[in-house]
């Protein structure tokens, strides 16, 4: 350890990230740190967040696939707060990293997989003196406490259901891909579930009917999450589920992005840019706003803040202007008055056709030819 006379020194690695600057915000608070290192790759960015976060912080450039550089940072450091992700992938080797550098570790680590993998160290950290806290973010970490404390209320408890709202877990601004490729691999492949008091693997995204107290009966799906094992191996649940839950318009842009994604026919790194596209043009909500059936007249601005993307702009503005006219949000206020006690209903796209006055003996029409331009690069 290395601690100093007058408290110790945290590394928050990805700090300069949507969940790293709430830990390094928390960090500095806490009466036992003196000093918080937020480590990031982007220099400039790692410079802001720990102005943002006082005197008791500096800035640290490192990228944490350097091992070297990554290594000589945990040795001058007490605690190490890793908020990079996804876990599948930096997890267990910074945790090896950190147990080898004799320094105590911290996580938001939200994959089942790694956390098994971690979970198998802790013998290696008791022996280095290390300790460990894997998972304590909110889902999972507070959310394992609340199971905790309604299990305490029961004289004993069979079956363990966590869940969050999926269609309202949008990533925090600045988090990048890494929330997004969490979601994916936890919603392909095969998930980690407990039934009848054994570990299986099946595949996610299945239907569970839960009878949730004042509100009733109500339909979730399964979706990968460390709680499930967790819960099973701390208290011995025979069923442990985690789930999630939204509407239609939510749900089944999931399903056809893992399905198309389990069939090999969505690489799941298109799949991430494809997400994190949407998410940037559409924040709020994402792919559901363009598959609900009850939209107004304007899709895009309703859907999204910032209008339709910049590539689309201008060809979906004239197209929009000579189907349905210019949408409330673009007339001038002398046009909006007169049109506020028009009925909002879908016009129809297209006009009605004509009848055609062709005959079977009228001669065939020529072939329209279009002269092929350069492409403008």
């Amino acid at each position: 350890m290395n601690a100093g006379p007058g408290g110790k020194v945290a590394v928050v690695l990805g700090g300069a990230g949507g969940m790293g600057r709430h830990a390094a915000l928390a960090a500095v608070k806490l009466t036992g740190v003196e000093r918080v290192r937020i480590a990031d790759r982007d220099r400039a960015a790692a410079e802001r967040a720990a102005a943002a976060c006082g005197p008791r912080a500096e800035a640290l450039e490192l990228d944490v696939v350097d091992d070297v550089a990554l290594r000589a940072a945990l040795g001058e450091a007490d605690l190490v707060l890793n908020t990079v992700g996804p876990y599948f992938r930096f997890g267990p080797p910074l945790l090896r990293a950190a147990i080898e550098s004799g320094c105590d570790y911290l996580d938001l680590c939200d994959d089942p997989d790694p956390t098994v993998a971690m979970l198998d160290l802790s013998v290696a950290a008791a022996r280095a003196g290390v300790r460990a806290v894997i998972g304590m973010g909110a889902s999972p970490g507070v959310v394992n406490l609340l199971a905790v404390v309604a299990m305490r209320e029961l004289d004993d408890a069979h079956r363990v259901v966590t869940g969050w709202n999926g269609e309202g877990a949008t990533p925090e601004p600045g988090s990048g891909p890494a929330a997004i490729e969490h979601g994916i691999a936890q919603a392909t492949g095969t998930i980690p579930v407990v039934r009848d008091g054994a570990e299986r693997r099946e595949r996610p995204l299945r239907r569970v009917a839960i009878d949730y107290p004042g509100l009733g009966r109500r339909r979730a799906r399964t979706f990968g999450h460390p709680e499930p094992l967790t819960l099973h191996w701390a208290f011995g649940v025979a069923e442990s589920l985690n789930l999630t839950h939204g509407r239609r318009r939510f749900v089944v842009p999931l399903l056809a992005l893992a399905r198309l994604c389990d069939r090999g026919l969505l690489p799941v790194r298109r799949a991430v840019n494809l997400v994190d596209f949407t998410e940037r043009q559409m924040p709020s909500p994402p792919l559901g706003a363009l598959a609900s059936p009850r939209r107004p007249c304007s899709p895009w601005p309703r859907a999204c803040g910032t209008g339709p993307p910049p590539r689309w702009g201008s060809r979906w503005g004239r197209c929009r202007e000579r189907a349905w006219g210019r949408s409330p949000e673009f007339r001038s206020p002398s046009r909006r008055a007169s049109s506020a006690t028009a009925p909002r209903s879908l016009p129809a796209l297209t006009r009605p056709r004509k009848r055609s006055t062709r005959t079977s003996s009228s001669p065939p029409l020529p072939p329209i030819v279009r002269a092929r331009r350069p492409l403008r690069r």
